[in-house]
């Protein structure tokens, strides 16, 4: 079943949140359902719902890759296509290194490694989120929902925080729509024609 939803290109499965009494049991029995299902493993719950990774299944004879599962990983792509000593393309698997977190923030030194590497969070990507390491600021990329950060070859000290826009100007302009408003409410008396 697992090497199924691999062959489509699945990586993870998500049950969104129940939206009505009837829709809550068949939920919960989709969830259990899920959880018993071998090939996947349960990476988190929350207010977007719940969340598996599809395990990576082994060919013949082969022996199946690790998930590593983190709310921060360190993931050195697929390298495909460069010539071995043999003169053949040889291909490499992806491998993924847990990255330390403290809730929804990284700060930790990572090692040096090839190029190609990228930093991925299990969270949805948003221009929120920001990645510096040692101090220079890291290149958000496509990740497909998943909050991705190009990171290269370089170790240093790295930092991932979510900041919130500044949203002083929005208060003020709020501010002075409703100072309007509120003086454009208010009645106002007319003189009456004749006196002076």
């Amino acid at each position: 079943m697992s090497s199924d939803r691999a062959a489509l290109g699945v990586a993870d499965v998500l049950v969104p949140p129940a939206t009505g009494d009837a829709d809550d049991a068949a939920r919960t029995q989709l969830v259990g359902r899920l959880d018993s299902t071998a090939g996947l493993e349960r990476i988190t719950a929350n207010s977007s719902g719940v969340i598996w990774r599809v395990q990576p299944s082994a060919g013949a004879g082969a022996v199946p890759a690790t998930v590593v599962s983190s709310w921060a990983r360190l993931v050195t792509a697929t390298i495909a296509g460069a010539a071995g000593a043999s003169g053949k393309a040889a291909a490499s698997a992806p491998t993924d290194l847990a990255i330390a977190s403290d809730g929804r923030s990284v700060h930790t030194r990572i090692p040096a490694g090839t190029a190609g590497r990228l930093i991925v969070l299990a969270e949805r990507a948003d221009s929120g989120w920001h990645a510096t390491l040692d101090g220079r600021p890291l290149r958000s990329v496509s990740g497909g929902w998943r909050q991705t950060f190009e990171v290269g070859a370089d170790g240093g000290r790295l930092v991932i925080e979510l900041r919130s826009p500044n949203r002083v100007p929005w208060l003020v302009a709020q501010g002075v729509v409703g100072l309007l408003t509120v003086l454009l409410a208010l009645p106002v008396r007319r003189r009456k024609a004749g006196r002076r």
